[in-house]
């Protein structure tokens, strides 16, 4: 059950990163209006910081036992509850702003 479902959690974090970056570009390029274009960023750039703490457990420091607390620490702030509240309140404060 634990592959198909780490599967998952990858294809899912690799697709959320895509129209992240595709959403994030075009308004970017669109929009003129800062206050909108500021909190996604702000959005963007947490989303991104749990991506890549994610990415460092499982590619960087997979296999080395000189960095345990680094990779313990990366896994606490990769599966803080607080830190994905924290993303999607300010993803929700984001599109209320836009709306």
């Amino acid at each position: 059950m634990r592959k198909p479902l780490r599967a998952l959690h990858y294809c899912a974090g690799i697709t959320a990163i895509i129209i992240l970056l595709t959403h994030g570009i075009s308004l970017i390029l669109i929009e003129a209006d800062a206050e909108k274009v500021i909190i996604g960023l702000i959005t963007a750039s947490i989303y991104l910081f749990y991506v890549v703490s994610g990415i460092i457990i499982k590619v960087i420091l997979k296999k080395s036992k000189k960095a345990l607390k680094l990779r313990k620490f990366l896994f606490k702030i990769h599966t803080s509850l607080i830190i994905f509240c924290i993303i999607g309140l300010t993803h929700i404060a984001h599109v209320a702003i836009v709306e």
